[in-house]
């Protein structure tokens, strides 16, 4: 017996069908065409007109959008490889390469006018001093604001926010420091004959603002 195959709305359909709600959750479609595949392709619609061959099949997969916590994608282990490399090639490489022990693989965008690399370990981020808190003689307050650049030209399909409060127990202050990853990857398989070749793309923005409360000690508490 051949196994089932459901498109995504009948899949998403039948879990509400079952009661299933919250596997449905934070879920979004959006069924435009992404293009047309060859008729021996099994991910396909096949449809009376096409199998008449008077039109090439739509993908099966179209498009799905989901929102997920960020322990639900690294819990698998291609992607939470896939992840780490894009995330060492932003770092180090500022997108434009792969990370291979301690030097930069660059790929062919990321040469300049004059054929020489231009991949290379992003600055750091400049620390600045605080304009809500004033300085005291024992306490100095430094922010800074991170953005790297993207990776890779696709669409947004997954959206991670993770956030960090901490209260202080005399609730004078609640600080919130929040990590937001705009992820799109496909892995591809490589045995579908219309699935494209070796694909791992990543979209992948990191944004970071930080408060950096640092006591210092009095003079006379300083030993020489």
């Amino acid at each position: 017996m051949p196994p089932r195959t459901l498109t995504y709305p009948a899949y998403i359909a039948s879990l509400l069908d079952t009661g299933a709600k919250r596997m449905a959750a934070g879920v979004r479609m959006d069924c435009t065409s992404q293009g047309q595949c060859p008729r021996s392709c099994h991910l396909c619609h096949m449809s009376p007109r096409a199998a008449q061959g008077r039109q090439q099949s739509e993908p099966v997969l179209l498009q799905i959008t989901k929102a997920a916590p960020i322990y639900e994608l690294v819990s698998n282990n291609e992607t939470y490889q896939a992840l780490q490399e894009a995330m060492m090639s932003m770092l180090w490489c500022s997108g434009k390469g792969d990370v291979i022990d301690d030097w930069c693989r660059c790929d062919s965008s990321a040469f300049g006018t004059d054929g020489l690399p231009t991949c290379a370990p992003l600055t750091q981020p400049m620390l600045k001093l605080s304009y809500t808190y004033e300085p005291s003689s024992s306490l100095v307050i430094m922010e800074w604001n991170h953005t790297e650049p993207p990776i890779g030209v696709r669409i947004v399909d997954y959206l991670i926010s993770q956030e960090k409060v901490t209260e202080r127990t005399d609730h004078s202050k609640v600080e919130t420091a929040s990590v937001h990853y705009l992820c799109w990857f496909k892995l591809a398989n490589l045995s579908a004959p219309c699935g494209p070749k070796g694909l791992i793309c990543f979209y992948l923005v990191y944004h970071l603002d930080g408060v950096l409360v640092q006591r210092c000690k009095k003079r006379d508490l300083i030993k020489l």
